[in-house]
């Protein structure tokens, strides 16, 4: 079990840091700017590049490992994070340094939360537990973090401040880090591993174009894809650019921001008979994963939770990749 505690664990501290800094970045942007072009221009290079790396990131997670990889852009975001607040407090952080800052921290926190995804069938493996055990604990986690976690997360801006919100930001994510270095083998992977890597040899855009062809190739995933992409853009929008701005025109503070996300969450995240059934593993998970997410097979993509009921198999390489 200890593998499957440390990625539960590492997955639940970093969520947790991302819901606080989207939070607490664009508050920080309004209150020392006030201009909502500045917050949206912040809000558009910190989650277009946070996109733009979870689309990429699957073959080097492949070449490299999601546990490595994970630990260090864990760090690496820690490090953006905890940059901001001395640069300001001195003086020295004019907005494009902090827009280059936010694209770090998009940059890191994309592949730190597909490695963590992917990790999800060799970590079943490496714990001998069923893979849909592992799959609803970690699901349980990411439905509470967008439920539980903004509510906390504007709490947490409006007692300490936005500044200081994101040395706690940085801090859960070295946490993260260092749960997933002490808790998970350094062969996790390989261990977790039933059989050869089936894309061992292949280059890096042969990976990528075999993980973007499963998805473009299956109607009903790439509708479900697009669905979810056009939704989250919107979330995004209202999330961190309408509601801070109507909290502040109100004269409300951070926390109304999250009180109002948290609450806004789909009605799925908050049916205590799927949190019952994702913590059990029984009745509201499948009773075996897709072919393409077997232990043997590899990251070549990772799409986001794609089941209404939350239980979905995010990870592992294409169907029609080249070993198909």
């Amino acid at each position: 079990m200890r593998p499957v505690v440390g990625l539960v664990a590492a997955q639940a501290l970093a969520y947790t840091g991302t819901r606080l800094a989207m939070i607490a970045i664009p508050w920080f942007v309004l209150e020392t700017t006030g201009s909502p072009t500045h917050m949206g221009l912040v809000t558009l290079f910190e989650l277009g590049s946070y996109t733009l790396a979870r689309l990429f990131v699957g073959p080097l997670l492949d070449r490299v490992g999601q546990r490595a990889v994970s630990i260090r852009v864990d760090l690496l975001a820690a490090t953006a994070l905890a940059t901001v607040p001395p640069l300001f407090s001195a003086g020295l952080l004019p907005f494009p340094v902090l827009l280059v800052l936010v694209t770090v921290i998009g940059l890191a926190t994309g592949p730190s939360e597909a490695a963590k995804v992917s990790l999800s069938p060799f970590v079943a493996v490496a714990g001998g537990v069923r893979l849909e055990r592992v799959t609803g604990l970690t699901g349980t986690v990411d439905r509470l973090s967008m439920t539980v976690g903004p509510i906390a997360a504007g709490a947490v801006v409006a007692a300490l401040g936005a500044l200081t919100a994101l040395y706690v930001n940085a801090a859960l994510m070295v946490l993260a880090a260092l749960v997933t270095a002490l808790l998970l083998r350094r062969d996790v992977e390989v261990a977790g591993r039933s059989g050869a890597d089936p894309e061992e040899g292949y280059g890096y855009l042969v990976r990528l174009h075999a993980g973007w062809r499963a998805v473009w190739g299956d109607l009903p995933l790439r509708a479900l894809v697009t669905m979810i992409m056009v939704t989250n853009i919107v979330d995004v929008a209202v999330m961190s650019l309408a509601l801070p701005v109507w909290a502040a025109e109100r004269g409300w503070g951070p926390q109304a921001v999250g009180l109002v996300a948290g609450r806004s969450a789909p009605p799925r995240c908050w049916a205590p008979w799927w949190r019952c059934g994702s913590v059990t593993g029984r009745r509201a998970a499948p009773r075996s994963s897709p072919p393409w997410c077997s232990p043997g097979r590899r990251a070549s993509w990772c799409s986001p939770s794609t089941c209404p009921c939350g239980w979905s198999w995010r990870c592992g390489p294409s169907p029609g990749s080249a070993a198909d």
